[in-house]
């Protein structure tokens, strides 16, 4: 499949193969999920770009293959000078890995600014920097996922991509 596409350079067909971790006499109708979306992945970044704009691209994914496509990525963008705009809800592993970060909340971005300028990025404690947004988010008025307690100014859910290998929502 992937060597039908015409017009792509094999030395990034192969980088891609490599990456993503694909054998190439795989079948689409024989495979995992995981599989499949090596593949599409693959499809979509065998033509370089510009712009990237990946909406949770590491769905189906193991670990080991994410961090690979997520090493990628960044290599993409320091030497193409590629922008990607990486869009998510799972942190974990993405401390290191951004040069600039967007909170967005209701549909609006609510917060832009480099990745250096949060520390928590540096420290690895990412889930810190998304609390002090919430916070500072709620006293605006905002979050129709927040809910007041008697102990702390509000709860709120969020998915930390731990437990037991499922996705599981961890109550802050």
């Amino acid at each position: 499949m992937l060597s039908s596409i015409p017009g792509v350079d094999p030395a990034r067909r192969r980088r891609l193969v490599e990456v993503l971790d694909i054998d190439e006499t795989w079948r689409m109708h024989l495979v995992s999920d995981g599989q499949r979306r090596r593949v599409q992945i693959a499809c979509g970044l065998l033509r370089p770009a510009d712009v990237l704009l990946l909406d949770e691209v590491t769905v189906d994914l193991d670990i080991l293959v994410r961090e690979d496509l997520m090493t990628f990525l960044k290599a993409e963008s320091e030497e193409r000078r590629c922008t990607v705009v990486y869009i998510t809800h799972i942190f974990d592993g993405l401390e290191a890995w951004p040069t600039h970060v967007a909170w967005m909340a209701d549909g609006r971005i609510e917060s832009l600014q480099p990745a250096a300028d949060i520390p928590e990025l540096r420290t690895g404690h990412l889930m810190e920097a998304v609390e002090r947004f919430l916070l500072r988010h709620h006293k605006r008025g905002g979050g129709a996922r927040r809910a007041e307690t008697a102990d702390k100014p509000f709860a709120y859910a969020v998915n930390n991509g731990y437990g037991a290998g499922r996705m599981n929502t961890t109550l802050a």
